[in-house]
């Protein structure tokens, strides 16, 4: 189903945080509208538990781009 991209949300057991992780096969800014897809609908959700780490992602996702 997610061929180019995939993502994982969890809930942190020790902080009241909730991470968003979001992978693509295509490129960074393809890995950048599906985060906002998914902010904007998680948020509508509920705004109070929006919460991502999101530059950590992208220094992975660049990290993977050098090699």
């Amino acid at each position: 189903m997610f061929t180019d991209w995939r993502f994982n949300l969890r809930r942190s057991n020790a902080e009241p945080v909730t991470q968003l992780n979001v992978e693509s096969r295509v490129d960074k800014l393809f890995m950048t509208e599906k985060t906002e897809e998914l902010l904007s609908f998680f948020c509508k959700l509920s705004a109070a538990h929006c919460v991502m780490h999101f530059s950590l992602l992208l220094q992975w996702f660049d990290s993977k781009l050098l090699n």
